[in-house]
């Protein structure tokens, strides 16, 4: 179901809301079945972003921590390039989930734009 309603969203216009009657009058369930399982579909990006972001934040906090220890030779530099995609990847990751998880709790379609432009705070809630 949540595929049928992830199309639906992407055929919306932004700032559409998301019609949740409808959507539910389409599949034959009652509207209380949509709700619910678009905060089981919140709580898991919540669960996604919350879980990347600890990553990240551990990575570059073991990451300074060897880097302020070690003495800096050709290498440490060649390992500061190669943590980088780990880190812009957890990070893409962690605001992809979050920025899914203001779209649902919005109840409604919109950019990454609108996300940061609008959002009261870029951390996902639960819902």
């Amino acid at each position: 179901m949540w595929g049928i309603l992830k199309q639906h969203l992407q055929r919306a216009p932004d700032g559409t809301p998301i019609d949740i009657a409808a959507v539910a009058a389409e599949y034959g369930v009652e509207p209380r079945v949509v709700a619910i399982l678009l905060d089981q579909r919140q709580h898991e990006t919540y669960r996604r972003a919350l879980a990347a972001s600890m990553l990240a934040v551990v990575l570059v906090l073991g990451w300074t921590g060897e880097m302020l220890l070690s003495h800096w030779k050709g290498s440490q530099l060649l390992a500061a390039l190669e943590f980088a995609p780990f880190w812009t990847f957890l990070t893409l990751v962690a605001f992809q989930n979050a920025w899914l998880n203001w779209q649902i709790r919005e109840r409604r379609l919109g950019s990454a734009r609108q996300f940061v432009a609008t959002a009261d705070s870029l951390i996902p809630r639960r819902p």
